[in-house]
């Protein structure tokens, strides 16, 4: 595996060596509008620590944010805030990513605690693969009478 691991990596940075050496050619330019302030937050929410974001088919953007609390946001296409998914959620601690398939299913990474969880595009958890770490793991057992 490690041997394989190698020769990939030698493949793609040989890729980019060629690619950079031809001037960028066959590389095209992506293009995009900047637009100020986007989202929409009602008065009694705040953004955070954006870490994650995806668009689902009818153009609407989920935000997966940490910053004291990790919070899952839906806005429609015009940036106006729909809802929040799942608020105070055990699978939520430490936001790590969020994608939204061909079926506009959202699905979240949390790294604080360890799990995948699949929510149907009404915001239902479908899936949760992974577990929490349980708080007692690695604590030093005391046993009775010693």
């Amino acid at each position: 595996m490690k041997r394989f691991i190698q020769v990939c990596i030698v493949i793609i940075a040989t890729s980019a060596v060629a690619a950079f050496a031809q001037g960028g050619q066959g590389t095209r330019e992506i293009p995009y509008e900047a637009v100020p302030n986007f989202l929409k937050m009602p008065p009694n929410l705040h953004m955070g620590e954006g870490i994650g974001v995806a668009r689902d088919s009818k153009g609407h953007v989920y935000t997966y944010t940490r910053s004291g609390a990790t919070r899952l946001f839906e806005f429609d296409e015009k940036g106006n805030f729909i809802r929040e998914i799942a608020p105070g959620s055990y699978a939520m601690e430490m936001a790590h990513a969020v994608r939204v398939d061909a079926q506009d299913n959202i699905w979240i990474v949390d790294e604080g605690t360890n799990m995948v969880v699949k929510f149907t595009p009404d915001g239902r958890a479908a899936l949760v693969l992974g577990r929490r770490p349980d708080p007692f793991d690695g604590l030093p057992t005391v046993q009775p009478g010693t």
